[in-house]
């Protein structure tokens, strides 16, 4: 295991900390299961973005009309991908 050092604003420091206590994990832990994460959120985001973007260029196609709540983000994992133990253990607690 590797030791990093991280900046953060004195805001995003409290704000994890208190993230983390909320969820019983050290910040250490937090940016940990981030890092973990983070391939998989930033594949989440641009589908949704590319969806969203879909939507608005096509706006009259029957597929791309979508309900207000439909266009709000997505709570659950795009395309009812399956996660993984790994995956579903930090996300459940966003």
């Amino acid at each position: 295991m590797r030791n990093i050092t991280v900046a953060v604003s004195e805001d995003s420091y409290r704000q994890a900390r208190i993230w983390g206590a909320k969820h019983d994990l050290s910040l250490s832990a937090v940016v940990g299961e981030l890092l973990r994460e983070l391939p998989r959120l930033a594949r989440v985001v641009r589908e949704y973005n590319a969806d969203l973007y879909a939507r608005m260029t096509h706006p009259g196609s029957a597929s791309q009309q979508k309900t207000q709540d439909e266009t709000e983000a997505p709570t659950e994992p795009i395309q009812n991908q399956q996660l993984t133990p790994e995956e579903s253990t930090f996300s459940q607690t966003l």
